[in-house]
């Protein structure tokens, strides 16, 4: 679905990611996984390492009901690129289903009420980074509209806080201009906050790159 791998788009010098295993283990902890790292990753804690780009690459094939769609280059045009993967079976229609409804429920009523805009069918999904005791990285998923989707974004913003404060207004803000309404007020107000909020030493705040890897930590 997209983190442990490469996308395959044609960049130099992607990062794949990590889903570890007990190969992966032993080959750079050597040992096995314990019970307890096996069962945090399914948070998305432990040695999980993501580009906001396979979370894009991931958000899409939730929003796709199992489609994977590779990410392309549109300017400049790149030729040869590789094909789509296809539909991954290894969930139900009704799983899907009902994670699409459930990310959906994230954005209406839950941590992701910054995303929110009237009349807008959001799905998506809030996260915090966690980094070796610094300050954590906000990490956010979209995908619109819910019943035939036609955008996904993926919003990292480096020492951002937690994923709703963090990117949920300038994800707001994407969607509108995407849809061509009026951005609010309120929300261009919490994008400029946002941004002067913290700085990294490289003026890097907001991060599509797909080069960069973060721990996507514990879910909000």
């Amino acid at each position: 679905m997209g983190p442990g791998q490469k996308t395959a788009i044609l960049l130099h010098g992607e990062a794949p990611g990590a889903i570890p295993d007990n190969a992966w283990a032993e080959q750079h902890l050597h040992r096995d996984l314990y019970p307890g790292e096996s069962a945090i990753m399914a948070i998305g804690q432990g040695y999980v390492l993501a580009t906001p780009l396979q979370l894009a690459v991931m958000v899409s094939t939730v929003a796709n009901g199992g489609r994977v769609v590779r990410p392309k280059l549109l300017i400049p045009p790149a030729p040869q690129e590789a094909k789509d993967p296809g539909i991954i079976n290894h969930w139900s229609a009704a799983t899907w289903h009902m994670l699409r409804t459930a990310m959906r429920d994230v954005i209406d009523r839950g941590t992701g009420t910054t995303v929110h805009i009237p009349g807008i069918q959001i799905a998506g999904k809030t996260g915090t980074a966690q980094w070796r005791g610094k300050k954590t990285n906000a990490m956010m998923v979209v995908f619109s509209p819910i019943s035939h989707p036609r955008i996904a974004i993926s919003c990292a913003i480096e020492h951002g806080g937690e994923g709703a404060l963090g990117c949920g207004p300038i994800l707001n803000r994407m969607l509108r201009q995407f849809y061509g309404l009026p951005l609010s007020p309120n929300a261009t107000q919490s994008v400029k906050a946002t941004l002067a909020l913290e700085k990294p030493a490289t003026g890097v705040v907001a991060s599509v790159n797909p080069y960069i890897q973060a721990r996507p930590g514990a879910a909000d």
